[in-house]
């Protein structure tokens, strides 16, 4: 017997085959439930993914400084919601998780300054994206509604370095100068 997110009390059963050992298969059976349901609740079929990272948000970014929200929020915005949002937390998996890492990795964002294609995100997004995603799946665990977080076993995929560009003494003087006096 299990308990649903709601409380009522459901019975999971496994049809195991008659024969010789039947006693042991009937035990291994039971095993494989309890390890299906370690704390004998089943996982919310109904919840997405964005309705599970809406919640979070509401719950937890109450306490977050400003900045560190919005970046949040932004996060599940424009990555997460748009490629994992509509998924069930019941069907997500590790590799739905690795899939979408790599694809922020490989996605075309158009063109830089130069004309140049610009393919992918940078690592640190990469990784703020799984971090969130982890810490929404997290809250999901620990109100029953997944067995596991499965984004904490994802792995996140090599990325391309981004080149930084800073002001040169020219520039940082021609900035001063038209800021004097404002």
């Amino acid at each position: 017997t299990v308990v649903d997110s709601s409380g009522k009390r459901l019975r999971k059963t496994k049809t195991v085959k008659g024969g010789s050992g039947e006693i042991g298969r009937k035990n291994r059976a039971l095993r494989d439930l309890q390890d299906e349901y370690p704390d004998g609740k089943i996982p919310d079929p109904g919840q997405t993914v964005a309705e599970c990272l809406r919640e979070w948000g509401e719950r937890y970014l109450s306490g977050v400084e400003g900045s560190t929200a919005e970046n949040y929020r932004c996060i599940v915005r424009r990555h997460i919601s748009p490629a994992l949002g509509s998924k069930l937390l019941s069907e997500l998996t590790t590799a739905d998780v690795n899939r979408f890492l790599l694809d922020l990795s490989r996605i075309e964002r158009g063109e830089d300054v130069q004309g140049n294609k610009v393919t992918g995100y940078a690592k640190s997004t990469i990784k703020l994206a799984k971090k969130v995603l982890g810490m929404g799946l997290e809250h999901a665990r620990s109100e029953g509604r997944v067995a596991r977080n499965v984004a904490r076993d994802a792995k996140v995929p090599e990325a391309a370095e981004r080149k930084t560009r800073s002001f040169t003494q020219a520039e940082v003087a021609a900035l001063l100068g038209a800021a004097r006096g404002d």
